[in-house]
């Protein structure tokens, strides 16, 4: 295999000669540049590369470039020269040793719900992503409802050889990569509700009525709003749902409330859909459960159908493994219930026949990492 690779350049005009970046050392070992870019022969007491002799392939090299007086390490895709990787020729032999290759592993150490699909140039990156229904909280999510990708790069530290994986983002470059996880997005329903779903609402107000706890404490907490017995009414039902699934009742909350309704507001303004504002939650270090129903119905019997349609997403949570059926939605379900939970709200805002619907908890819910100690099967 040939590994000493090179061209022989004399020039007697050395003045101005200025180094050229190793990236033009690569493009040459693969035929993509003419560039000169190794030490003039001549100047400082350097002598062609060739008169020094071939030296041994360092350790996970692929071979050497050389070019007038200088040749260079050329490592093995996805690996770096641990440190500078051009040595010169002079009279005396080598300026110095060549340096051994090295690099990351061929992924980064993440946690279970981050994915990473790596590849190999200068040296290796990677893209990050979350498993599906899942986002970062740090980066937040698009427009679609999909979590942001980020990406890392693999970086040695000259003096100690060391590498590892690093964000290329300036905004992340301080985060620990091995701890970067995930957290749940919170999907909207694929589908408007309406009267004639299998949850009718009427169901529903029976079924409140038989379990409903007292709410007047609640009613006077957010006296001022327009929907104060709607929100009562439907924290009373959320409550009989979680105390199903050994979680402790939740309270209103006047400031989620006002959150919740300003959201709402923005919906209905856009009258474009479902979606999450993940930055927003995070600042807010709130929960959210989005519904919107194409009907004639009462804010309060929609905002018992959005709870009782939430809750029926049980069916499809595998409580063992953590994980939703394929195709369906659960993360409506987890949020509702989430033991951690200790205060909620919901808010409504018309668009035409349309009524969307918004539910904030306090503190939020749906983070992987605590799911199996949150959620917990019914009884």
């Amino acid at each position: 295999m040939k590994i000493f690779n090179g061209a022989l350049i004399f020039s007697a005009a050395h003045g101005a000669w200025v180094q050229p970046k190793y990236e033009e050392v690569l493009k040459a070992s693969k035929g993509r540049s003419n560039v000169n870019w190794g030490f003039p022969v001549g100047m400082r007491n350097s002598q062609a590369f060739d008169k020094c002799g071939e030296p041994l392939l360092p350790k996970d090299a692929l071979k050497f470039e050389c070019n007038s007086a200088t040749c260079a390490v050329i490592c093995k895709p996805g690996l770096m020269p641990l440190e500078k990787a051009r040595v010169r020729c002079r009279k005396s032999g080598w300026s110095k040793s060549f340096p051994d290759c090295g690099g990351c592993e061929p992924e980064p150490s993440t946690a279970p719900d981050v994915l990473a699909e790596c590849k190999d140039g200068k040296t290796r990156t990677c893209s990050l992503r979350c498993a599906e229904g899942m986002f970062f909280p740090d980066l937040g999510i698009n427009q679609l409802g999909v979590g942001l990708k980020t990406k890392v790069v693999c970086k040695c530290k000259k003096k100690s050889g060391k590498c590892d994986y690093k964000f290329v983002s300036k905004s992340l470059k301080r985060k620990n990569v091995s701890k970067f996880s995930c957290d749940a997005i919170q999907a909207p329903p694929t589908q408007a509700p309406t009267p004639q779903s299998t949850a009718a609402p009427v169901e529903i107000i029976e079924d409140n009525v038989q379990h409903a706890v007292s709410s007047g404490s609640c009613s006077s907490l957010i006296s001022e709003n327009a929907e104060a017995t709607a929100i009562c009414k439907t924290i009373d039902d959320v409550n009989v749902k979680r105390a199903l699934h050994h979680a402790p009742p939740v309270e209103v909350d006047a400031k989620l409330c006002t959150d919740a309704q300003s959201y709402a507001d923005l919906l209905a303004k856009r009258d474009s859909g479902l979606s999450h504002d993940g930055a927003l939650l995070q600042s807010l270090k709130q929960g959210e459960n989005l519904m919107f129903g194409l009907n004639d119905m009462s804010i309060e019997a929609n905002f018992l159908l959005a709870t009782k349609m939430w809750h029926d997403e049980w069916i499809d949570w595998d409580f063992e493994k953590l994980t939703c059926t394929p195709g369906r939605q659960c993360l409506h379900f987890t949020q509702q219930v989430w033991i951690g939970t200790q205060k909620v709200c919901y808010a409504a805002a018309k668009a035409g026949r349309k009524t969307y619907v918004v539910a904030r908890y306090s503190p939020p819910g749906n983070s992987m990492r605590r799911m199996r100690e949150n959620v917990l099967p019914a009884n």
